[in-house]
């Protein structure tokens, strides 16, 4: 594995994935769909490292709003929040959740401006596989979230997470052009846990707490 997949996966493991569920399942390479380019997110480690603030921001629908979290701080986002801070001590970071339930990237897009860029987001979390139909229309509406996000002056760093809904679908390989056309990390839940729970390895109830909804651990595995 090379040094820039190594990066991004250590990027997003908060959680360790020591529980006993996982004691014996590779699931960080699978769920790395691409690496993109990775310039943006070493600047962002990079003031960090110096003690800047950093203010790390999620959007999409209910999962990250956190709908079947536990409680606040069991939600994805603030487990990648929580990663920066452990991994950062000397760095002030500032948590920003611009998850609304039952909507899709069109809304995200057309809401952005108010709800995440007011707040100068330095890395961005962008899940919308769930809620957008995998279709041409949405990676459109998609790319207009992202295009805003990317033209920002202060360059925030953006990764798109792929989730599922039970069946393992998702807006993947339409979302998937649009990333990989602004060269965004990719990163797919439905990769990394889809496979062991067709093959037996693991139940859908473990991770998830409804037919779309993870639970807190599935939360601590999209962290």
């Amino acid at each position: 594995m090379n040094v820039f997949k190594t990066a991004l996966i250590i990027l997003f493991t908060g959680i360790s994935f020591s529980l006993q569920a996982f004691e014996n399942v590779t699931l960080y390479p699978q769920s790395l769909v691409s690496t993109g380019d990775l310039d943006r997110v070493w600047q962002v480690m990079d003031r960090a490292q110096r003690g800047e603030k950093i203010t790390i921001a999620v959007i999409g629908g209910s999962i990250t709003a956190g709908a079947k979290a536990g409680k606040p701080e069991l939600r994805y986002g603030n487990l990648v929040a929580g990663w920066w801070r452990t991994n950062y001590p000397k760095a002030e970071i500032v948590f920003v959740n611009a998850g609304i339930g039952a909507t899709g990237s069109n809304f995200g897009a057309l809401r952005a401006r108010r709800d995440l860029l007011a707040h100068k987001p330095d890395f961005v979390v962008v899940e919308y596989g769930v809620n957008d139909g995998d279709t041409q229309a949405f990676a459109e509406t998609l790319e207009g979230l992202v295009r805003q996000i990317l033209k920002q002056l202060n360059q925030p760093a953006i990764v798109q997470l792929f989730m599922m809904h039970k069946g393992g679908g998702n807006a993947q390989e339409w979302h998937g052009k649009v990333g990989r056309h602004y060269g965004i990390p990719l990163v797919s839940y439905r990769d990394a846990l889809w496979p062991e729970i067709k093959e037996g390895r693991l139940t859908w109830e473990s991770v998830m707490a409804d037919e779309v909804h993870p639970n807190d651990l599935g939360h601590a595995c999209a962290a």
